[in-house]
């Protein structure tokens, strides 16, 4: 099961792409829907096409990808990525545009520390937490 990371829909994008398809439909929190669909069967993989991790506090996102895997006993397949819309960007984020890429691989490395080191702490240009312990870790590694 696949599903994407669309945190809304600006009124004015600049372009008419959105109008040609599916993604102005109402935007249902991937990482909360995938986990209803693991706790519900075990007959699916959960997957997202790409989420946009610039949108979420970091241990949050941990942890709640976390739970998702756990649920999907090791399934979870994530995409993550910094999505291309700088207007939905813009509504989501205080951050600059120009270094999400930077935030990104701040995330992405937190998240493999926070689910192979207890306790971990972090201390980037993005976040900063203290030493915590994190468990449980995912059960695919």
């Amino acid at each position: 099961m696949w599903v994407g990371d669309r945190l809304v829909t600006p009124v004015d994008v600049g372009s008419n792409y959105l109008t040609r398809g599916p993604q102005t439909g109402r935007p249902f929190g991937p990482v909360l829907l995938l986990t209803v669909a693991a706790a519900a069967t075990s007959r699916v993989r959960p997957n997202t096409s790409t989420l946009s991790t610039v949108y979420y506090e970091p241990p949050h996102l941990a942890r709640q990808l976390t739970t998702l895997d756990v649920l999907g006993d090791g399934h979870l397949g994530v995409s993550a990525g910094l999505g291309w819309m700088k207007q939905e960007y813009d509504s989501a984020r205080n951050a600059d545009w120009q270094r999400r890429s930077k935030m990104l691989d701040d995330t992405l490395a937190l998240l493999q520390a926070w689910w192979t080191t207890n306790p971990v702490f972090w201390d980037s240009e993005f976040f900063t937490m203290p030493p915590v312990h994190t468990g449980p870790h995912r059960s695919s590694g």
